[in-house]
């Protein structure tokens, strides 16, 4: 005789499920990097969270996403891949055996980290007191998602922390599945920038990424996680490039592009 029984247990908890309705409505749209921030706030209650990805201990990180609402995460961010990643624990995780073929969930806290200009910038500055790190292999390099806790919320409980494992075991397919349905979507940006840069040869090479990004329909906010600049930083370009090319905005700057 067949059998109904209720579904009772389980490690995905309604946070978990949420969060996970809430990238799969943001996939191949320019919500899609703040849902992911979103999500893994919810599940984990952080006071930041941030997304890289990475090639090896070598190789300087690729900032994926960011919610550090301190004023410090321009400086912060460039100085850690300039320098401060080569002495972060998370680089020396890749040569661990075990990365190869399973995830790993890193915890550091300030006195975890010998580099003190590193860990005055980045934890002790902005009162972190606790940072964790899923590191998970994708194909040839690595993808690590970070979410740290001030000192007045305290340290990450159990239950979150087992939330926050569970939502970010399941990122990389999502990322790689936003991106394939995203870039399908997209014009060509290459083709854009040589566009503008015959159109207007008196743009600077930022200039130029930063209109053909904009003709494209992207946000500031996107232009500025695509790019690894800071959205204020965009502005900037953008309006420059209008002033040069001698268009009114977005939408004098796709219509001279036609013509």
């Amino acid at each position: 005789m067949a059998e109904l029984r209720a579904i009772t247990g389980g490690a995905m908890t309604p946070q978990v499920r949420q969060g996970f309705a809430l990238l799969a409505a943001a996939l191949a749209t320019e919500r899609f990097a703040a849902a992911l921030l979103q999500a893994l706030g919810s599940v984990a209650g952080c006071d930041r969270c941030y997304i890289f990805e990475q090639d090896g201990p070598e190789t300087a990180p690729s900032l994926l996403a960011a919610r550090v609402p301190e004023p410090v995460i321009g400086p912060m961010v460039e100085a850690y891949r300039r320098q401060y990643f080569r002495t972060d624990p998370v680089s020396r995780s890749f040569r661990d055996p075990a990365a190869r073929d399973r995830a790993l969930l890193l915890t550091v806290e300030p006195p975890d980290l010998p580099d003190t200009p590193y860990r005055r910038l980045c934890f002790e500055r902005t009162g972190i007191v606790q940072r964790v790190s899923l590191i998970q292999r994708t194909g040839e390099g690595w993808l690590i998602v970070n979410a740290a806790r001030r000192r007045e919320h305290g340290r990450f409980a159990a239950a979150e922390l087992a939330d926050f494992m569970t939502l970010g075991l399941l990122l990389p397919p999502l990322i790689v599945r936003h991106r394939a349905l995203h870039d399908a979507s997209q014009p060509d940006i290459a083709a854009l920038e040589q566009r503008i840069a015959a159109r207007w040869p008196i743009l600077s090479l930022r200039e130029r990424q930063v209109a053909a990004r904009t003709a494209a329909g992207m946000t500031a906010e996107g232009i500025a996680r695509d790019l690894a600049i800071g959205a204020a930083s965009v502005i900037t370009y953008r309006r420059r490039a209008y002033r040069r090319a001698n268009v009114a905005g977005a939408v004098a700057l796709c219509l001279a592009l036609l013509h």
